[in-house]
C-alpha cells in the first residue's frame, strides 16, 4: 500500500507514477503483487480517478504491470517483462559556465542533483551543456533528428534570450529556471515570500533597523526582492527605507559602499558578499552574532554556510527547483497542458547563532 502524503509543486499522476515505478523496480512490490485500486490511488494521491488510470497505462505500456479482467492489476515478473526498453527521453540541462561534472557551484550542483533524483528510476537522459557553446542550428538539428527532446535552462542571461525565442517559435520544448521568457515555463525560488517572512520574523524578536545588502543585476528575480525588502521596510514605519539597501556590481570598493549603510542591528546579504561583509564588520570592531545579526541568501551545503557554522540563512530550494523544471519539461513533451505562469518554490528559513534579539549596541 502507497502511503497517502500531499502532493505540492509537482504533476500528481507522474508522482504516482515514479512511486509505483520505483517500488517495483526496487522488489518493494514483488511480481504477483496486486496494485492498489485507481479509487484508493486517487484518494491517497487527491487527484481524479482518470489521472490515476494514466499513471498506471504508463506502467502497463512500460510492461511493469498488467490488468487482468475482473481480477486487478498485478506487477509482471521481470522475466516476463518486455526485452526492449522504452524510448529514453533526451533533455539538455543548460548550466552557466562549463558543467560537465558536477563540481561547479552550490547552487548548480544542488540543481543537478533534483534533476538526477527525479530521472534516478525514469527512462530519461540528461545532457550537461556550455551555453557558449550552443547555437539554434545546433540545438534545433538535435531537437529534429530526435537527439534532444527538450531544454532546461538554468539562469540564462540576456544574450540567450534571442535563441531561446527562437527555439519557443519552432515549438522546441523548454523551461527557464530564474528567469522569464515569453511563452516559456518558467520557475523561480519564491525569494520575495522568504525576504517578508525573515523580517518579520526580526522585527518580532525586536530588530527594526534592517539592511538588505545584495547584487546589483538588471533581472526580474533581483529587482523583485529588493522592491519587496523596501516595501517591508516601509511598512514598519521608515520614511527613507532606500537608505537600508546596498548594492554592489562586482568588482566593487565594498568597504566604502558599506560604511554608508545606517545604524543597523541586523543585515541580509546575498551569499556573494558574505566574506566582504565579515571582513568589514570585524573592521568594526563588531561581532556576529553579539552585536550584529546575519543572515544569508544561500544554498544548500555552499562554501559560505559551511565556513560560518554561527550564519543563519535563507536557502535557495535548488534542489527541488531541478525536479519541478524536469517535471514541468516532461510534462510539455507529453503533451499536457502546462502553464506559462512562473512557478514559485518556497525555500526554507534557517536560523542559527547569527540571529539573537539586538541589543544596546549598534553599528
Amino acid at each position: 500500500m502507497i502511503k497517502s502524503r500531499q502532493i505540492k509543486n509537482i504533476f500528481a499522476y507522474q508522482t504516482l507514477e515514479n512511486d509505483l515505478r520505483r517500488m517495483i523496480l526496487g522488489n518493494e512490490l514483488q511480481h504477483g503483487s496486486a496494485i492498489t485500486p485507481e479509487t484508493e490511488l486517487a484518494q491517497q494521491y487527491n487527484i481524479g480517478r482518470n489521472t490515476a488510470r494514466k499513471a498506471l497505462f504508463n506502467l502497463e505500456k512500460e510492461g511493469l504491470i498488467r490488468k487482468v479482467h475482473g481480477r486487478g492489476t498485478f506487477v509482471i515478473p521481470p522475466e516476463e517483462r518486455p526485452v526492449h526498453a522504452p524510448a529514453k527521453l533526451k533533455i539538455k540541462l543548460v548550466i552557466p559556465e562549463d558543467k560537465s561534472t558536477l563540481s561547479g557551484n552550490s547552487y548548480d550542483r544542488n540543481l543537478v542533483s533534483g534533476v538526477m533524483e527525479h530521472i534516478f528510476m525514469s527512462n530519461t537522459e540528461i545532457d550537461l551543456a556550455n551555453p557558449a557553446a550552443l547555437s539554434f542550428k545546433s540545438l534545433y538539428s538535435s531537437f529534429s533528428s530526435g537527439e534532444t527532446n527538450g531544454i532546461i535552462w538554468e539562469r540564462p542571461a540576456k544574450e540567450i534570450f534571442p535563441l531561446i525565442e527562437e527555439l519557443r517559435d519552432k515549438k522546441v520544448p523548454q523551461v527557464t529556471i530564474s528567469r522569464s521568457i515569453a511563452g516559456i515555463p518558467s520557475i523561480f525560488f519564491d525569494v520575495d515570500r522568504s525576504i517578508q517572512e525573515t523580517i518579520k520574523f526580526l522585527t518580532k524578536i525586536g530588530h527594526r533597523d534592517i539592511a538588505f545588502i545584495d547584487v546589483e543585476r538588471d533581472y526580474p528575480i533581483y529587482i523583485n526582492r529588493q522592491r519587496t525588502f523596501l516595501e517591508m521596510l516601509k511598512r514598519m514605519g521608515h520614511e527613507h527605507p532606500e537608505k537600508y539597501l546596498c548594492l554592489f556590481a562586482r568588482p566593487e570598493n565594498y568597504d566604502e559602499k558599506l560604511d554608508r549603510i545606517p545604524p543597523v542591528t541586523a543585515i541580509i546579504a546575498s551569499r556573494f558578499i558574505i566574506d566582504h561583509l565579515y571582513s568589514w564588520v570585524e573592521r568594526k570592531g563588531l561581532n556576529v552574532p553579539e552585536d550584529i545579526s546575519l543572515i544569508a541568501l544561500s544554498a544548500e551545503n555552499s562554501i559560505e554556510f559551511k565556513n560560518h557554522p554561527e550564519m543563519s540563512a535563507i536557502i535557495d530550494p535548488r534542489r527541488e527547483i531541478g525536479k519541478v523544471a524536469m517535471e514541468t519539461l516532461e510534462g510539455i513533451i507529453s503533451g499536457m497542458e502546462v502553464s506559462i505562469a512562473p512557478r514559485k518554490i518556497r525555500g526554507e528559513l534557517i536560523m542559527r547563532k547569527s540571529c539573537i534579539s539586538p541589543r544596546l549596541k549598534t553599528i
